[in-house]
C-alpha cells in the first residue's frame, strides 16, 4: 500500500499508481489530460484539465486502500 500512495503522491498526475494497481484505462486517461493540459496550459484550457487531474488524484488517495485489497485478494487466487 505504501508503494502506492508515493506512486500517488509523486507521479499521480501521469497515472503511476492507477498502472501499479492495474488499472490501465484510468491511468491512460489521467496520463493524457496532464500531458494535453500541460501542453495547453497556456490557453487557460489546460489549467482546468491539471486542476480536474489533480482533483482526481485527491479522489484516489481515499480509493486506494481497497484497490490494494482487491489487487492483492486477485493475486492469491
Amino acid at each position: 500500500m505504501a508503494i502506492a500512495y508515493v506512486l500517488a503522491l509523486f507521479l499521480g498526475g501521469f497515472g503511476a499508481h492507477q498502472f501499479y494497481l492495474r488499472n490501465t484505462g484510468s491511468g491512460v486517461t489521467q496520463l493524457l489530460l496532464t500531458l494535453v493540459g500541460a501542453l495547453t496550459a497556456w490557453l487557460y484550457v489546460g489549467l482546468l484539465l491539471l486542476f480536474a487531474v489533480f482533483v482526481w488524484v485527491v479522489v484516489d488517495l481515499f480509493l486506494i486502500p481497497g484497490w490494494v485489497r482487491r489487487v492483492n485478494g486477485s493475486t492469491l487466487r
